[in-house]
């Protein structure tokens, strides 16, 4: 849960304290330095406070809080002190205050380094008002709010002060302290991160099937032959046939593994057609299946040239000078046998 600090009336400090849970005015909190878990009332916790980064500047007679290290009395080890004593800055020197803690005797009047001491912060004028929400925890989100990292970064989204994973048997819950909108807010975004971590899943799985895949043809074209023949892009169609229905009789009758054209780049480039099969056998049956659908349409794809009767005066019409020297010297030869 969150860590407040909680005030001892008659000992005039801050102590450090993790909250347990609320009931109602009190709640039970853990104190960090002991280890003892007590109750305490509301109206004694704050939350830590938070202080404008930069150098301090304190002036006598400021009211402060000194940070030590015992939560028993003031002074001691101040560079690892937790607890935060009521105090009052008698005089001040450069980085040094004189220091008389509020309600204990002079003798434990103390020299403190400035960066030891903080402003007076006091308790809230109004006791801070805890709620206590158990929120469900999506089943495909029990190992991941397990993370302490992503309990921290759900708080903090949310604006709780504290929030924890409780456990019973199978079921997760979590258990946060703040308010409403902040109880809202929590349950939203553990259903958006259950979706999400749902989308991630099919992902994964897909990518699964689609590795099983790649594997299975790995292994079935591992030692396949492989043969390609180049096909003109107008006759494309006619070797794949209606629906595919060339190229899959062609792979079915031969036996290949698969059949298939590579379209061109460029109208200038043949469309190329690639056959797998698992033996020279197969993969040359099948180019032979659709080169003879090929070679069939080639020749029907051939203009036909029309033989028609002309007439000997067409010809003459257009004879060439050349064409005269020829039939001249021919007609000449006629005579000359008669």
């Amino acid at each position: 849960m969150g860590i407040v600090e909680v005030y001892h009336p008659e000992k005039h400090h801050f102590v450090p304290a993790q909250v347990l849970d609320v009931d109602g005015d009190h709640c039970e909190c853990e104190f960090l330095l002991s280890g003892e878990k007590r109750r305490v009332q509301v109206q004694h916790v704050r939350m830590v406070p938070e202080h404008a980064p930069g150098p301090r500047v304190f002036e006598s007679k400021d009211r402060v809080e000194v940070c030590c290290q015992s939560d028993q009395e003031p002074g001691g080890n101040h560079e690892l002190g937790q607890c935060w004593w009521e105090a009052e800055i008698t005089n001040i020197k450069g980085e040094f205050a004189a220091i008389r803690y509020v309600g204990w005797e002079k003798a434990y009047d103390d020299i403190v380094e400035v960066a030891h001491i903080r402003p007076w912060g006091a308790l809230p004028t109004q006791p801070l008002h805890f709620e206590k929400h158990d929120i469900h925890v999506p089943a495909n989100l029990k190992a991941w709010v397990e993370v302490e990292s992503n309990i921290d970064g759900l708080k903090n989204s949310c604006g709780a002060w504290g929030l924890s994973v409780v456990k019973a048997g199978k079921n997760v819950k979590l258990t946060l302290l703040g308010e409403n909108t902040a109880a809202g807010t929590a349950k939203m975004l553990l259903q958006l991160h259950a979706k999400h971590q749902d989308g991630l899943r099919n992902l994964e799985n897909e990518a699964s099937k689609l590795q099983i895949e790649k594997e299975k043809r790995q292994e079935q074209f591992g030692n396949s032959k492989t043969v390609t023949f180049d096909v003109d892009e107008q006759l494309i169609g006619f070797v794949v046939g209606a629906k595919g229905r060339h190229i899959q009789e062609a792979i079915r009758e031969s036996g290949v593994h698969s059949a298939h054209v590579d379209q061109p780049n460029s109208r200038s480039e043949p469309g190329k057609v690639v056959i797998h099969g698992p033996d020279e056998c197969s993969v040359q049956k099948c180019r032979e299946m659709l080169e003879i659908v090929k070679e069939s349409v080639d020749v029907r794809a051939r203009p036909r040239v029309s033989a028609r009767a002309v007439s000997y005066t067409h010809l003459r019409a257009h004879e060439t000078p050349e064409h005269l020297v020829c039939r001249l010297l021919l007609e000449k030869k006629k005579k000359k046998k008669k």
